[in-house]
């Protein structure tokens, strides 16, 4: 059992393949089904990011691979935003959604692992 629970954690951390994201521009974005998934290049000493634009409205225009420093979303001249983030398909419609699916996975591995430590 501890077994199966570990290789479940190591399967989660990842063996540092490329990053994964989805890709769209313009009308693209407004249909999910219209999205490409596409590994990041894998560049040594280059961290890799996904990133997503929306306009004022909300309505997302653009998600693609880049290069940044961090994971954060920040205004552009008051008309776009722009939000980057470091974890495979983590540039969906609704960032919020995937911040949230990351707590709820992080409380689970903690659970876990505070289970292995008392038993």
């Amino acid at each position: 059992m501890k077994l199966l629970i570990f290789l479940g954690i190591l399967a989660l951390v990842g063996c540092g393949s490329a990053l994964t994201c989805n890709q769209c521009h313009g009308g693209q974005c407004k249909d999910e089904s219209n999205w490409i998934r596409a590994d990041c290049m894998d560049v040594p000493f280059v961290e890799e990011f996904c990133i997503s634009t929306w306009d004022k409205e909300g309505v997302l225009q653009a998600s693609y691979c880049g290069i940044w420093n961090k994971e954060e979303c920040h205004k552009i001249q008051g008309e776009m935003t722009t939000c980057y983030c470091n974890s495979d398909l983590c540039n969906t419609a609704a960032l919020a959604q995937s911040t949230s699916s990351f707590l709820l996975l992080l409380l689970l591995l903690l659970a876990t692992c505070k289970q292995l430590l008392f038993l």
